[in-house]
């Protein structure tokens, strides 16, 4: 049985005929808050302080345009009712063509330059925005819809940088940090101050005696990565997450016997700070240990 929400809110507005362009202008913005038509000049949305905000808005608007407006309360009568108001808002059909459109676009991917790629990135981010920021009553579809954009968007990711690792969801065991003991542990090129925290977490916590090198020439196969645990990419190679590191560092600063936050150096302090405003599953691995090094 579906459940009746508190109230949906209601706004009845009439225009003047001669005011085309407003009366454009006006259905335009109906259209973009995501209002369901019952009948022309009669527009419903789930009555949160933003949609009711948003209608308000338009029926000053149509006053001052000398039409009328009125925004009235309304709650279904039944679940029934309540179930064909929910069908107004169901975006199943946006999202398929939101789909259909990544579709085609991943298939020129390959032929694209950065600044073409970043183009496509912002311009299909900004259809996918706009259904997502209506669609007031998830589905299957839309997280069908998610997946599919989440996948597109690391499509462009890895096709732009393709040496880079990239984080992937499956089950990694946990390693021992007494295999990794007085190890030789590389990185790639263009070091930054995320892998210099991450270096200074590696010799402090698992390998005190560790040595490091930057500007790896080869590039690992990282596709099998996970970015939450020491992992294994290849057989020679061993990676360490800079998540599970921030969260090496944070276990131990909780320690008494440990130095606190405060007293990290200021690269740890900076990342931690940065991490803190990032996804999880945005942050890449960045420290491999050579096997036998």
């Amino acid at each position: 049985m579906t459940a009746i929400i508190d109230s949906w809110v209601l706004l009845v507005v009439t225009l003047p005929n001669s005011g085309a362009t407003v009366r454009m202008r006006i259905w335009r913005a109906i259209k973009t808050i995501g209002s369901a038509a019952l009948r022309d000049g009669a527009y419903l949305l789930p009555a949160g302080d933003e949609q009711i905000a948003q209608l308000r808005e338009l029926a000053d608007e149509a006053r001052q345009e000398d039409g009328q407006a009125w925004l009235l309360n309304v709650r279904a009568a039944n679940p029934e009712e309540e179930a064909a108001f929910r069908a107004l808002f169901d975006r199943s059909a946006d999202y398929a063509e939101l789909q259909a459109a990544l579709s085609e676009a991943r298939k020129t991917l390959s032929g694209l330059n950065s600044v073409e790629l970043n183009r496509l990135l912002r311009r299909h981010g900004r259809a996918y925005e706009a259904i997502r920021t209506i669609d007031f009553f998830p589905n299957e579809a839309s997280t069908r819809a998610e997946a599919q954009w989440n996948d597109f968007s690391r499509a462009i990711e890895t096709t732009q940088s393709p040496g880079e690792p990239h984080a992937l969801t499956r089950t990694i065991a946990r390693r021992d940090p007494a295999q990794y003991q007085g190890r030789l542990w590389a990185t790639r090129r263009h070091l930054w101050v995320d892998r210099v925290a991450s270096a200074w977490l590696i010799q402090r916590f698992i390998d005190p005696h560790a040595r490091f090198s930057c500007g790896w020439t080869v590039r690992p196969n990282a596709r099998t990565m996970r970015w939450a645990s020491i992992s294994t990419a290849r057989p020679s190679h061993t990676w360490v997450s800079a998540f599970h590191l921030k969260c090496c560092y944070r276990a131990s600063a909780s320690n008494p016997t440990a130095n606190s936050a405060d007293s990290a150096p200021w690269f740890m302090r900076w990342t931690l700070a940065a991490f803190r405003s990032r996804k999880p599953a945005a942050l890449k691995p960045c420290w491999a240990v050579h096997e036998g090094a």
